[in-house]
């Protein structure tokens, strides 16, 4: 029977330690990820010349950045983008770029706001692609006729009768996306760069603004490379789930087996572990040829003879295996109950509902045994009061015959 019972420990502890292995594995297949940084920078820079008009004024073709020019000398602007990105990771993918200028009316004196804006492609999109490389180099020149701009923005100007503040934005538009080795979602990189030019004034000051800023970034994705890693894990992980779960069944149908098989070892071992406070094993059953003998056909109708004479229930076991017996003895009484394997193989009844029934009882033993020696002092303290109310009753009595006694022989 221990042998068994410890083959049963086994197993428990065997699905409860594969369960928690599966529920391990399941995290780390799909709950837990691992994640690879892409690091990258870019280097921009915007370069400019301003062509003037023929004029009696300048020598020269051009002016370099940063001066006040006139507007109605401006003939074009010569404009160099350079952008420059470099990655910590190879990549394969697209890279598209173009170039817009867009025209703005904005509100006039500060006020935020916009009455119109067109855009106009100055360079039609250009898509190249990036074979096994770390690094993406644009270099890209454009010439934009500032005067064009400016009659668009002035023509505006007369039809609607207002007095807008104009720009010219004129920008570098630049989208790549490529995949790596490694990498579980494409590298997604966007920027532009823009050279901001005034419309609709008579100087254009140095206030041609450059938005060309570089850039440091990190881009955090899943690392590909420990994706069958986790597949394996998480497979791994249901198989030992499964695992677990048909052992349980297993050890739950075999133990329900073994109980109908062994029906009668089980039942007296629950017996024994239940009631053990009240169980006194002997070696020899007691004396009980000249007692009345009264034959009790349920354990737990010894429990309610034990709850009435207090005496304790003596177990023999007869035959190993086969036959127990249990008997209370008190005065010329006894009480005896035999537990006999072929009845419960006939009647196999004596489990769950007997037995609860049997530890109830045993549990209000000590409550009902608490209640009647509670009763038993209270009728104590009871007869303790009515003796000493007697005493009293008494004393008072033979007070008053004394004073009576007294009063009748002053009269004489």
């Amino acid at each position: 029977m221990t042998s068994v019972k410890n083959r049963f420990i086994f197993r428990y502890i065997l699905i409860l330690v594969l369960f928690i292995l599966s529920i391990v594995l399941l995290s780390y297949g799909f709950i837990k990820k691992e994640y690879i940084s892409v690091n990258y920078s870019e280097n921009n820079s915007i370069n400019y010349k301003v062509y003037l008009n023929k004029n009696n004024y300048f020598n020269t073709p051009y002016l370099e950045e940063n001066r006040t020019y006139i507007a109605n000398l401006i003939n074009y602007l010569d404009i160099d983008f350079h952008y420059n990105l470099k990655l910590s990771e190879k990549i394969n993918g697209d890279y598209t770029y173009s170039v817009i200028a867009k025209v703005k009316a904005n509100k006039a004196n500060g006020e935020k706001g916009n009455y119109w804006t067109k855009d106009y492609v100055l360079v039609q999109p250009k898509k190249m692609n990036l074979t096994n490389k770390d690094v993406l180099s644009i270099n890209e020149n454009v010439k934009v006729d500032y005067n064009k701009y400016n009659d668009v923005l002035n023509s505006f100007k007369k039809e609607y009768g207002i007095v807008p503040e104009g720009l010219l934005d004129v920008v570098l538009n630049v989208e790549s996306t490529g995949k790596g080795e490694v990498f579980t979602e494409p590298v997604d990189i966007s920027s532009n760069l823009s050279l901001s030019i005034p419309l609709l004034e008579k100087a254009v000051e140095a206030n041609i603004s450059k938005n060309a800023k570089s850039n440091n970034n990190t881009i955090t994705m899943i690392d590909r490379s420990y994706a069958s890693y986790h597949k394996i894990s998480g497979i791994a992980g249901l198989l030992l789930l499964l695992t677990s779960v048909l052992i349980f069944i297993s050890t739950m149908l075999n133990k329900k087996k073994f109980n109908e098989e062994n029906i009668f070892d089980v039942t007296l071992e629950k017996i024994l572990s239940s009631h053990d406070s009240i169980i006194a094993n002997v070696s020899t059953l007691p004396d009980i040829s000249d007692m009345k003998l009264i034959e009790v056909t349920e354990f737990s109708e010894l429990i309610d003879v034990y709850n009435e004479v207090r005496m304790p229930i003596n177990y023999y076991n007869s035959k190993a295996g086969e036959e127990a017996i249990f008997i209370i003895v008190n005065d010329n009484m006894a009480w005896r109950f035999i537990l006999d394997k072929n009845s419960l193989e006939n009647h196999k009844d004596y489990s769950s509902d007997q037995s609860n029934e049997v530890s109830h009882k045993i549990e209000n033993v000590n409550v009902n045994n608490e209640n009647k020696e509670n009763n038993e002092n209270n009728e104590t303290k009871l007869g303790f009061t009515n003796r000493f109310k007697f005493d009293i009753d008494n004393t008072l009595t033979n007070l008053k015959m004394a004073r009576l006694k007294d009063s009748e022989d002053e009269k004489k």
